[in-house]
């Protein structure tokens, strides 16, 4: 992280890419995780502006888009199972910044929806968890357990998807790139608003 300005000066868009994968694998070791989720932000800032040049440019291959988005899904895909709310909202905000500097609005759009999708389906699968501990029997250790964990899991999940979308909401365009994460969050984000046992547990 320390050296992203300077890789990201001297190094070609997929030589960046390669860092970046790199990173999201040593994301899941508990003793890189923290330094591997700062680190990984700091490189994303860095080459977001290069990696948008290079996919934009005259002759580029018709899959860099696509090469951005796997590496980026990859990248929140390894911070979800850090189940680290810092290491969570770092590599969120980082990919958001990616995106909003891609000078194909619809590939943006695209690609942000992209990275919201491991944190929407975990949220839906943490308030599936958080119905079935509230039904099992009162008093229940086990059920406690169970509800607190997923509880966490949906704090998490909820505050990296505040990151990603806060850190693009300074684009501009004829139609917004968060359309499609709002279209795709609006039913998880519904039902737990509404679910009477995340009200309960405050998880807001």
């Amino acid at each position: 992280g320390s050296y992203s300005t300077v890789w990201a000066s001297s190094s070609p868009p997929q030589t960046m890419l390669e860092i970046l994968s790199y990173l999201a694998s040593a994301l899941p070791i508990p003793a890189a995780t923290e330094a591997a989720g700062k680190g990984m932000r700091l490189v994303l800032i860095s080459s977001g502006a290069k990696l948008a040049k290079a996919a934009a440019s005259p002759g580029a291959d018709p899959s860099s888009y696509n090469h951005i988005s796997a590496v980026l899904t990859q990248s929140m895909e390894a911070a979800l199972s850090t189940r680290d709310v810092n290491v969570m909202a770092n590599v969120a905000e980082g990919c958001a910044r990616v995106c909003v500097q891609l000078k194909d609005s619809s590939q943006t759009k695209r690609i942000l929806t992209s990275c919201a999708l491991p944190f929407l389906h975990q949220s839906r699968s943490s308030l599936d968890a958080i119905n079935n501990a509230a039904s099992l029997q009162n008093g229940s250790g086990v059920a406690a357990s169970q509800m607190e964990a997923a509880t966490q899991t949906l704090i998490s999940c909820l505050g990296a998807l505040k990151q990603l979308i806060r850190f693009s909401d300074a684009s501009v365009g004829e139609t917004h790139v968060l359309t499609d994460v709002l279209t795709a969050a609006w039913p998880v984000l519904k039902d737990i608003s509404t679910n009477p046992n995340c009200r309960s547990e405050e998880v807001f």
